[in-house]
């Protein structure tokens, strides 16, 4: 029942996004805020979220970008999914993210007026963590630009869009 009404969700806010894209052209994001029945405890809220992973593994939702938010509960976790990104709540959401299966952190600093990012993406296996950072020359106006920039870069890495950049060894 539940997998059901997050389909027609995302079918739903797909459809109305893509209404307002007449040039195909936009960035399509789908972000849930997701109220389990046993809030505020939510003690099997770890378990709901890999259920939700496995079913959009069968399931692909392609066109739009899904983003689930992890709710700070009694119980709480930080969450990480391989078809969804997460933003959990405790978190600085400009700056940590998780992104299927790796955290993504970016740091930012000023240097004469403008900022430079640096990019940690890390892999949580069991008790294992590894981790892999990135550097790049570009240069922002703002902290805000230079963190978003980041991010970006982190998610193209992940999914094998850069040239120098990969993951594989995490």
């Amino acid at each position: 029942m539940f997998f059901d009404k997050l389909r027609s969700c995302l079918a739903k806010a797909e459809k109305q996004l893509k209404a307002y894209d007449s040039t195909n052209s936009a960035r399509l994001i789908v972000y849930f805020f997701i109220n389990f029945d046993e809030h505020p405890f939510c003690e099997y809220k770890e378990r709901y979220f890999q259920q939700i992973d496995q079913d959009l593994s069968e399931n692909k939702v392609t066109g739009i970008e899904l983003v689930i938010h992890n709710q700070e509960t009694v119980f709480h976790k930080p969450i990480t999914m391989q078809f969804a990104t997460v933003v959990n709540d405790w978190e600085n959401t400009m700056s940590k993210i998780s992104y299927k299966g790796y955290w993504i952190h970016a740091t930012s600093r000023p240097v004469r007026g403008e900022w430079i990012v640096e990019l940690c993406i890390s892999k949580h296996t069991g008790d294992k963590v590894t981790e892999k950072m990135f550097y790049t020359d570009n240069t922002f106006k703002t902290e805000e630009e230079a963190i978003q920039y980041s991010i970006n870069f982190g998610k193209r890495i992940i999914d094998g869009e850069s040239d120098n950049c990969t993951v594989t060894d995490l």
